[in-house]
């Protein structure tokens, strides 16, 4: 499923949902085994990430992966591009004897720190809004055919620890992953997650279904498919309870049928834990104002 989503062009971010051990971490493992640097993996559960700064110092750790990503050539070319002044320029136009250097397969330890230096400079790394324009001059100068690079945000919903003077922040990095993969096509954007609650809160940040493919690993169980629909105590990531208000809260139609125990015994017997199924008996219940005809 996913690899042929990672050899399609960039167009969807893909929203990764399920409930622990549902093998989210396994597939992200098994991604990172094939795809080598290209998985440019950010993990908000190991990594402290609760601001725009600690975000960038992340970004900055994954930015040594892409002189593997986008080879020899580009690094050639992005060094004629930068001119004389640049690190890259001087490897490139050596009168010493770099051949080894130019001629390995794979960048060298020389090549991506004048990379860095030259593309990524030291005060990027706690500048979010620097990082994501350097990214951006990557990005938006790749060649057509060229293998785009697979942002991983893990435990995305660790997002919401940002605080609210950095909402403006926050909104600027989900509009980059957001149009970096369906507006631009540059990169693709995969957001995992063991919340479901985080559908509805990409919704309010802009991030919209338009713009995502939300794909479930696991079934939730009769209880949490329950609080799913219907709302009711959640535990986050830290183990605290938080209000969620249900799929049918987000439209007044289903929220004025409410669900009698007939009406989830219907929907359970036909949608089971599958969150997939459960959205889409939502959305035909709004169209038809009847849970029985929603799942018929």
């Amino acid at each position: 499923m996913i690899m042929n989503h990672l050899k399609r062009q960039p167009t969807l971010s893909l929203l990764l949902l399920g409930p622990k051990n549902s093998g989210k971490s396994e597939l992200i493992k098994i991604l990172k085994e094939q795809e080598g640097p290209r998985i440019l993996h950010i993990d908000l559960g190991m990594h402290n990430t609760s601001s725009p700064a600690l975000m960038a110092q992340q970004l900055h750790k994954q930015a040594r992966k892409l002189p593997e990503v986008v080879g020899m050539q580009f690094l050639s070319a992005l060094a004629s591009q930068l001119g004389p002044v640049s690190k890259l320029y001087a490897l490139f136009n050596s009168e010493s004897d770099n051949t080894a250097i130019l001629a390995a397969a794979v960048p060298g330890e020389k090549l991506v720190n004048a990379f860095m230096a030259d593309v990524f400079p030291p005060y990027t790394a706690t500048n979010l809004t620097a990082i994501i324009d350097a990214y951006n001059t990557i990005l938006n100068n790749l060649p057509p055919g060229q293998t785009k690079p697979v942002i991983v945000i893990d435990e995305a919903n660790a997002l919401q620890l940002w605080k609210s003077k950095d909402s403006v922040a926050l909104k600027q990095f989900l509009e980059f992953l957001k149009r970096s993969c369906k507006q631009y096509h540059t990169a693709h954007v995969i957001l995992a997650s063991s919340e479901f609650f985080m559908i509805s809160w990409l919704q309010k940040q802009g991030y919209d279904a338009n713009s995502r493919d939300d794909q479930v690993l696991g079934d939730l169980t009769s209880a949490e498919a329950f609080v799913y629909l219907c709302g009711g105590k959640v535990l986050n990531r830290w183990g605290t309870e938080e209000d969620w208000p249900g799929l049918i809260a987000q439209s007044a139609e289903t929220l004025g049928l409410g669900v009698t125990p007939e009406d989830w015994k219907k929907v359970w017997s036909v949608c089971g834990g599958n969150i997939h199924l459960l959205k889409v008996c939502v959305g035909y219940a709004k169209q038809c104002n009847s849970w029985e005809k929603g799942v018929a």
